[in-house]
């Protein structure tokens, strides 16, 4: 559910970096973070139906698995447009999580069980936007812009892997 503040308050601090490295404008650099909110708005449009479709796991494993390539993609060109592609693409996989977790939780409890378990998934929630620009900053800051995407994609990885494991456990 924290994915979007991640990909949002984790890169912000490299966008000075980023910006000088690529020879690009301030605004093509901010644009590289209107590109992902717009990602994020079109992303939050379908991964709800396409999760009451396809079922809930197999379509977060597709948002995370997206936002595995689109964060290394990022990491990996140098063009401030290819940039600006990737953190779209991104937006929209990382939509995903929040999307989802909430239609998870709403499936799996009733009203008070919900309201509980949605209030404890926030107060994670709520560590995000504390440490995130530090942990942006510190990657950006010691080894370059790139590193910001290299850590979205591990976290990208990691919460792939836990998904498909935690899927193989449930499959009858």
């Amino acid at each position: 559910m924290a994915l979007p503040a991640l990909g949002t308050d984790l890169f912000v601090p490299a966008l000075p970096e980023l910006t000088r490295s690529l020879g690009a404008t301030v605004s093509a650099g901010q644009f590289t973070l209107t590109a992902y909110f717009i990602g994020l708005a079109a992303g939050m449009l379908f991964w709800g139906p396409l999760s009451d479709r396809f079922g809930r796991k197999p379509v977060l494993l597709a948002g995370l698995a997206t936002m595995l390539a689109a964060s290394l993609a990022a990491a990996l060109i140098e063009s401030i447009a290819a940039v600006a592609l990737a953190r779209l693409a991104q937006g929209v996989a990382m939509s995903s999580g929040a999307v989802i977790v909430r239609s998870i939780v709403r499936d799996l409890h009733v009203q008070e069980q919900a309201a509980r378990m949605l209030a404890r998934v926030a107060i994670v929630f709520s560590i995000v936007p504390i440490a995130a620009p530090l942990a942006g900053a510190q990657l950006a800051g010691r080894w370059g812009w790139q590193a910001v995407f290299w850590g979205l994609a591990f976290a990208a990885a990691v919460l792939l892997a836990a998904t498909a494991a935690r899927l193989r456990e449930t499959a009858p």
